[in-house]
């Protein structure tokens, strides 16, 4: 508190002969300057997993216990830098007689997953073999794995490919065996498939909190990463693939775990519409479609897209209505800027223009726009002044002086 820092500051002011003041926080930025002012400063460092391993070696030695050096790596990782962590761990899992600490006895008491596990999945991602990578994922939760712990484990093997490819060894913290399997898969995966794998990961990991489902956070995460893109295609790795059989296996697992068992009807899969990113028709253009009909039809759309997404109509149907058509754009108005920003994303556009296409079986694309703005063809009945207007100018007209 403010008090509690006015009085420290009067002590340091001040200080005793026979004092000497050692203060630690977590958080030195909540210090007040004027306490940092007359304080000597050391920013403490979080040891490596090397540094901790060499630490705990030394006590398993004083205390007569026989320890693989990847079991001590192991604990050394799991406390994250942290020495005080990475001792209580060592008393936990010494607590009962051990004849030797072993790299399986520590994964075991920790709930990790082998590394052999993780070092499948990994492989599985990298050679684009989706079949592999889902049933190495079920195995390992099978035997009882955390999911979570799973997710993590796959995060920082990811990383440490990561940090191989971006800045080779120097950056690595890891054993001579490590290093090497890691350089090797470092140099068979592109840099964008494997920012995308992190990315995946590290998302189902944070989600698996709250998911009910943990493990479909790790699936979803295998497929998303061995979904290619053109950026890909220049680098020399493996090119994965999916297949639709895969996609709904998945699909069924889920299903099956629903209350009431499998759905009876099959949800009709969403063919994405080309990219939306072509140049809007002129102004006053005539629409394929009235605005009537949009309109009149629009309660059907908004069926349809229930269809395709269950939680997108309700978003349009509160904060969007249909305010004109040119050529095959239909423009929508929103007085929120959430949603306006929001449907700027391509893919919810997609889904919406799928849905209005197939309502009024023609190809339509959307644009969303703010307010009540109106066509400038409303407005302006020249052309010229039109298209001035369309451009974002401001058209004043002058009275002659009489």
């Amino acid at each position: 508190t403010g008090n509690a820092f006015d009085a420290l500051l009067k002590t340091l002011e001040e200080p005793p002969p026979h004092a000497v003041f050692v203060l630690a926080t977590t958080e030195i930025d909540k210090v007040p300057a004027t306490i940092k002012s007359r304080c000597l400063q050391f920013e403490f460092r979080r040891l490596s997993v090397a540094e901790v391993a060499d630490r705990l070696q030394l006590i398993v030695d004083a205390e007569g216990i026989q320890a693989e050096r990847a079991a001590l790596e192991l604990i050394a990782r799991e406390g994250t830098g942290s020495l005080r962590d990475s001792i209580s761990l060592l008393d936990q899992i010494v607590a009962d007689p051990v004849d030797a600490l072993t790299l399986e006895l520590v994964e075991r008491i920790l709930g990790t997953a082998g590394s052999a596990a993780v070092r499948a999945l990994i492989e599985a991602l990298v050679e684009g073999d989706a079949a592999r990578g889902l049933s190495v994922i079920h195995e390992a939760l099978d035997s009882g794995v955390d999911p979570r712990q799973f997710g993590a484990q796959i995060v920082e093997t990811l990383r440490h490919v990561l940090l191989a490819q971006m800045a080779g060894e120097r950056l690595l913290e890891v054993s001579q065996e490590e290093r090497s399997w890691t350089e090797s898969q470092a140099r068979k995966i592109s840099r964008p498939a494997l920012m995308r794998a992190v990315r995946a990961f590290n998302e189902a990991v944070n989600a698996s909190r709250t998911g009910w489902l943990p493990q479909l956070g790790l699936e979803l995460a295998l497929l998303e990463s061995l979904t290619t893109d053109q950026t890909d295609s220049a680098q020399p790795t493996h090119a994965p693939s999916i297949t639709q059989s895969l996609i709904d296996q998945i699909a069924a697992r889920v299903l099956k775990s629903l209350p009431g068992g499998a759905a009876q009807a099959a949800i009709p899969p969403v063919h994405e519409p080309p990219s939306t990113a072509l140049a809007p028709p002129p102004p006053g253009t005539p629409g394929v479609v009235s605005l009537e009909a949009v309109r009149a039809r629009w309660d059907q759309m908004l069926a349809r897209l229930g269809q395709l997404n269950r939680s997108a109509p309700a978003a349009i149907k509160e904060y969007f209505r249909p305010q004109r058509v040119e050529g095959d754009m239909v423009y929508l108005a929103t007085d929120s800027a959430l949603y306006f920003d929001r449907m700027q994303d391509e893919r919810r556009r997609r889904i919406v223009e799928q849905a209005m296409s197939e309502v009024h079986q023609t190809t339509l694309r959307i644009r969303i726009i703010m307010g009540n703005a109106v066509s400038p063809t409303a407005v302006y009945d020249d052309p010229l002044l039109a298209g001035f207007a369309e451009s974002g100018a401001s058209i004043q007209e002058i009275q002659p002086k009489e």
